[in-house]
């Protein structure tokens, strides 16, 4: 995880530089601009790579800090013993969280349109990352100390420091400057003293990926640990517990087998489609709360519906230039920074999901069909459904305004490809119900989801016919009445997405309890305790 954060990182400034470098020619964006262009002006410039590109490293900086703390307290990493010097860990994680959330929101406004959010943002995100890494610096010296016998921790600890002092004196620096330099460019002095503080945030960015890979040095124990024993006993202790621990022995924490972290993992999975669907949610109806309240439901462009569902005399009385029919692809291009990383958040999180349930049903956590000819089902789904995630982002990224026909090319690929992966998963499950007859939530869920996928699917046609009919121009009241009712289709069928999600979570959450007696009396399985299974060739 901190690698892939690191790299993620790296090809994102990478990419900023070169096309501001080769694409741009190095030129200024604004005319308060200095000679060297700051990132954020670059950002601003090309968010179809900025925007996606931070919002990715944070999602895996958050989960990097968070499998830290979770491998710390499975004391596969060494783990302060007090509980006043575990503090620095918690504020650690804390303040890295808030780093992340910071490093999204300030990607997402602007520097053009909103720069006095997005500079606001920015020093929220320094000063957070500067408490979180200091405050797991103090964390790795109090380790270093308390494990002695350990030189990887010295190390560790020596490079967090070297790292953390000269990103900070170098972000100082970049303050210094940018207070000096006040957007003066008319002058030599000025110019130059933007320049420099420009190129000395470039060189703080770039530190930065260094601080990931540090990140990486504290997960290097689990390498050489298992998970039933501490990461910080010696070689007696560790040869007395396994040969005094009982295979079925689950009473001791620091003697569980790795079946109990499978376990507790697959518990916890299937929250993913849960919060996959409340971050749909939340989107739009963020999406409507900004229509509404800062457009106050007037029309972004000349080209789009007028209401329909008032009557002429009650859009007199109350607001004659209110809508009621507006796309919410519009809503989404006028508000980028709100529509742009929900739709990426969404990508991620199905994406995880639908993995998740693949690993599931591997480890026949959740039913399995047993025919190869069935299992293409399930590979169905899961690739059709990634696809249509990446289409998702793809259709935020390039919004109607400036890329209207890449857009809809995207709207209607996202739409296929979910289509024919809600139709994968319903025959799966409808296979599973027939392979096993017993459980009647298996039949249940493919009702539910099959009702759901069929009505998204008849709004989905209904809304690409009455677009189509009209050629997306309310010209006429006629035109204006398709162009309407096709905006309302697309609002429900996006609203129905939100149940197909929760759907899905509830049927692994309800399969992942339930017994695999049946499942392992086929491979000739028996239970042993509830974590450890053996096999057993005569049954």
């Amino acid at each position: 995880l901190p690698v892939i954060t690191a790299l993620l990182w790296f090809i994102t400034l990478t990419t900023l530089f070169l096309l501001w470098r080769l694409l741009d020619r190095g030129q200024r964006y604004q005319a308060d601009e200095p000679s060297i262009a700051f990132v954020s002006g670059v950002g601003a410039a090309h968010l179809l790579v900025f925007t996606p590109g931070c919002t990715l490293v944070s999602l895996f900086y958050i989960m990097t800090i968070v499998v830290d703390r979770c491998l710390r307290y499975h004391q596969r990493i060494p783990q302060l013993s007090g509980k006043w010097q575990r503090c620095w860990g918690y504020s650690g994680a804390f303040y890295a969280i808030l780093s992340g959330l910071s490093l999204i929101a300030l990607s997402s406004f602007s520097l053009f349109e909103y720069p006095d959010i997005h500079w606001r943002f920015t020093f929220m995100f320094s000063l957070s990352l500067i408490i979180s890494a200091s405050c797991q610096f103090m964390e790795a010296f109090c380790l270093q100390k308390e494990y002695p016998d350990k030189p990887g921790l010295r190390r560790n600890a020596v490079l967090k420091f070297a790292v953390i002092a000269t990103g900070t004196s170098l972000a100082i620096i970049v303050g210094v400057l940018y207070k000096a330099y006040g957007g003066d460019v008319t002058s030599r002095r000025g110019n130059s003293i933007g320049s420099a503080c420009a190129a000395v945030e470039w060189a703080v960015c770039f530190l930065l990926t260094f601080y990931f890979l540090t990140l990486a040095l504290d997960f290097w124990p689990t390498v050489k640990t298992s998970s039933r024993i501490p990461c910080h006993m010696d070689s007696e202790s560790t040869a007395e517990i396994e040969n005094s621990a009982a295979p079925n022995s689950t009473t001791d924490p620091q003697k569980r087998p790795i079946s109990s972290m499978l376990k507790n993992i697959g518990n916890s999975l299937p929250r993913l489609p849960v919060i996959t669907a409340v971050v749909w949610f939340g989107m739009l109806i963020g999406l409507l709360l900004f229509w509404l309240v800062n457009a106050h439901g007037k029309r972004y462009r000349p080209d789009e519906p007028k209401s329909v569902l008032l009557s002429a005399k009650m859009q007199r009385i109350r607001n004659p230039s209110i809508n009621l029919g507006l796309f919410a692809a519009d809503i989404g291009a006028a508000h980028k920074g709100w529509f742009t990383p929900g739709c990426t958040l969404v990508c991620i999180f199905y994406t995880m999901t639908l993995l998740a349930e693949r690993w599931l049903r591997h480890h026949q956590r959740i039913p399995q069909v047993m025919g190869k000819r069935q299992k293409y089902w399930g590979y169905s789904t899961a690739i059709h459904g990634i696809f249509g995630g990446l289409s998702l982002m793809m259709l935020s990224f390039l919004d109607t305004f400036n890329h209207p026909t890449a857009h809809w090319c995207f709207t209607f690929t996202f739409m296929i490809f979910i289509a024919i992966s809600s139709f994968s998963q319903i025959i799966e499950v409808f296979l599973l119900h027939k392979e096993y007859p017993d459980r009647a939530h298996l039949k249940r869920n493919a009702a539910l989801k099959f009702s759901i996928v069929s009505i998204s699917t008849g709004l989905g046609i209904v809304f690409g016919i009455l677009y189509l009919t009209c050629g997306g121009k309310p010209t006429t009241a006629r035109g204006n009445l398709l162009l309407s009712a096709s905006a309302i289709c697309e609002w429900s069928v996006s609203f129905l997405l939100t149940l197909y999600f929760t759907i899905r979570g509830s049927r692994q959450k309800e399969e992942t309890h339930m017994t695999l007696i049946q499942n392992c009396t086929r491979k000739n399985w028996m239970f042993v305790s509830s974590d450890d299974i053996k096999f057993d060739g005569t049954s």
